[in-house]
């Protein structure tokens, strides 16, 4: 395999959440053709809002648009603000 696919993302409502539940059920696939992806952290704009999925282990929730695009390993941004 070649360098894992770090995700960082913009957005955690609906469309983020649908987005590491599909990278979640196609993680076998994805493997298969050599890609490790793997979403480290998600801004939202507040931290106290419920959210209709949860997190893979050492990844996060972030309020500060810097902790992704400061944060060295990762190597995709994703951006699904809505609104």
């Amino acid at each position: 395999m070649g360098r894992p696919l770090v995700i960082g993302m913009f957005g955690g409502g609906t469309v983020g959440g649908g987005i590491i539940e599909i990278l979640r059920k196609k993680e076998a696939y994805l493997k298969s053709i050599g890609v490790e992806a793997s979403v480290r952290k998600v801004c939202v704009r507040s931290l106290d809002k419920p959210r209709d999925f949860e997190l893979d282990a050492g990844a996060s929730f972030v309020t500060d648009p810097r902790a992704i695009l400061d944060d060295a390993d990762i190597n995709c941004v994703v951006e699904v603000m809505g609104g």
